[in-house]
C-alpha cells in the first residue's frame, strides 16, 4: 500500500468517526462503546489496524522529518495502537468509557477527528 492511500484511509476512518461525534456525540459515543465492548469486534478492528500499518511499513519504515516520514510514523503508531487493542482491549474500554462519558468532550473529540481527517486527506493529496 502507498503512503497516500493509507493517509486517505485514515483520512475516511477518522471523518466517519469524527462527524457523528459532533452532529449526535451521545448516539455515536453510544455506537463506539457498544462497538468496544464486543470483545471479538474490538480485537478485529486492532487486528485490521495493525494489518493496515504493516502494509505500509514493509516498503519504507525510515521515519524521517518530511511528510513521507510523517506519514511512516503515523504508519507505526497505528500498529502499535492496534496491538495495544489486541492484548489490553479491556483496558482501552476503561478509558473510552471515560474521555466519552461527556457531550462536551465527545464533540471536542469529533472536532480533532475531522481536524486529523483534514489533515491526512492533506497529506494524501499532497503525497500523490
Amino acid at each position: 500500500m502507498t503512503l497516500s492511500t493509507f493517509a486517505a484511509v485514515i483520512a475516511v476512518l477518522e471523518f466517519v468517526i469524527g462527524l457523528p461525534l459532533i452532529i449526535a456525540p451521545q448516539n455515536a459515543a453510544d455506537w463506539i462503546l457498544r462497538h468496544v465492548r464486543d470483545d471479538v469486534a474490538h480485537r478485529m478492528t486492532g487486528m485490521l489496524m495493525l494489518c493496515l500499518s504493516v502494509s505500509v511499513l514493509p516498503h519504507d519504515h525510515t521515519v524521517t522529518s518530511d511528510l513521507a516520514g510523517l506519514i511512516r510514523l503515523m504508519a507505526l503508531m497505528t500498529g502499535i495502537k492496534g496491538l495495544v487493542i489486541c492484548w489490553w482491549s479491556a483496558r482501552r474500554v476503561k478509558i473510552l468509557e471515560s474521555v466519552l462519558s461527556s457531550t462536551l468532550r465527545q464533540r471536542l473529540l469529533g472536532i480533532l477527528a475531522l481536524t486529523v481527517s483534514g489533515l491526512f486527506t492533506a497529506a494524501a493529496i499532497a503525497l500523490r
